[in-house]
């Protein structure tokens, strides 16, 4: 296994100095876009120049896809442009894309210097100011209806990902509980990657093991 940082494909080269210096070699690649193969190429080989590289691509509109995540009426032209992201991300030599299903984005209550940030200002989540049953859609979204999405978009992707040799990487939703904001979660404990893997009938999903989620998330 190894260890990545999230890393936007826009970094300068004094902070791409800075990352190896620490003694990073491996980065999560973030776009803000689906790109091309050529100029997915172009940005591993200026990352390669710092001995740095990207193991895992992801594109912010692709990861977290509120019409995808929550199956809205759309959401069969963002698969497609999903299924257009993995083909160029395996021309470009990526072999893993990174998924989260949070349609709303991660939840915090907000920004502060805590007790284990050694002073640097952080984002942070409290249970206590009851922030996370605000309901952020039109309406509430139960946990079936999350996995009902899921498994629509993963019948549809699974074939072009076997295909292209991608898989994708699940990120745990964040925090890891029941419900964020009125919708379901899709991956909140070890059962719920345990459920994924069995109904992949394609090997293309994977675990992406975020060190903070499971640490909030407990045994």
């Amino acid at each position: 296994m190894k260890t990545t940082i999230l890393v936007n494909y826009d970094i300068s080269d004094d902070e791409l100095a800075f990352i190896r210096q620490m003694g990073v070699e491996h980065i999560e690649l973030n776009t803000d876009r689906i790109m091309d193969a050529d100029e997915l190429i172009g940005i591993r080989k200026r990352f390669g120049g710092y001995g740095i590289t990207p193991m895992l691509l992801s594109c912010m509109p692709m990861q977290k896809n509120r019409l995808i995540d929550l199956g809205l009426d759309g959401r069969d032209g963002q698969i497609g442009e999903f299924k257009r992201f993995v083909r160029e991300a395996s021309k470009a030599g990526f072999d893993s894309v990174s998924v989260a299903w949070q349609p709303n984005n991660i939840h915090r209550s907000g920004r502060k210097a805590g007790e284990h940030t050694r002073g640097g200002v952080a984002t942070y989540y409290d249970d206590a100011d009851g922030s996370i049953n605000e309901i952020k859609n039109e309406r509430v979204y139960t946990v079936d209806e999350v996995w009902d999405a899921f498994g629509f978009f993963l019948e549809a992707v699974g074939p072009v990902m076997k295909e292209c040799g991608v898989t994708m990487s699940l990120h745990p939703n964040d925090p890891p509980v029941e419900y964020v904001c009125g919708v379901g979660s899709l991956i909140y404990r070890s059962d719920d990657y345990r459920r994924i893997l069995e109904m992949d009938r394609w090997d293309v999903c994977r675990i992406k093991y975020c060190i903070g989620c499971a640490l909030e998330g407990g045994e």
